[in-house]
């Protein structure tokens, strides 16, 4: 960190002291990492949409919907396809709850407000945005909306 054209090492609460840049990047590869998945999950998703639809129309509805949207339809189209196996629905639900899971940990990561921690450090944390704030005003550690939340994922 560079205060009054000094340079400070930084300590990264795992014992490494590293130069401020380093630690930026290091976030920065991560965020890509994560932003990547996160493309190829929705990909996936629009995948299974038009799968369990099965019509060459399906692309066009699913187009530019939300992960959220693609998340509830995948499972909405699961159970009514009776003729798959249990086992197979259940499989595909269980998958779309890790979707749901991980959409939401990358909505925290990519909108949250980061905040300092007070292990000191490089240690960074991340709140959610206000919309999704148990108390307006109020940084919270929450990682889930509030069941009111209207805004989509």
């Amino acid at each position: 960190m560079r205060l009054r054209r000094k340079t400070v090492a930084v300590d990264d609460n795992a014992g490494v002291t590293r130069e401020p840049d380093d630690v930026i990047t290091a976030r920065l590869i991560s965020l890509g990492s994560v932003m990547e998945s996160s493309a190829f999950m929705e990909y996936t998703l629009r995948n299974a949409f038009c799968s369990l639809v099965g019509s060459k129309y399906a692309a066009i509805v699913a187009g530019g919907q939300p992960v959220g949207w693609l998340i509830e339809q995948c499972r909405a189209l699961t159970d009514a396809h009776r003729d798959m196996p249990r086992q197979h629905r259940e499989a595909i639900k269980a998958a779309l709850e890790r979707c749901r899971a991980a959409s939401e940990r990358r909505n925290l990561l990519v909108h949250g407000v980061k905040t300092a921690s007070r292990a000191g450090g490089s240690a960074l944390g991340t709140a959610p945005p206000a919309h999704q704030r148990s108390r307006p005003g109020r940084l919270t550690p929450s990682t889930k909306p509030p069941a009111n939340s209207s805004r989509p994922t």
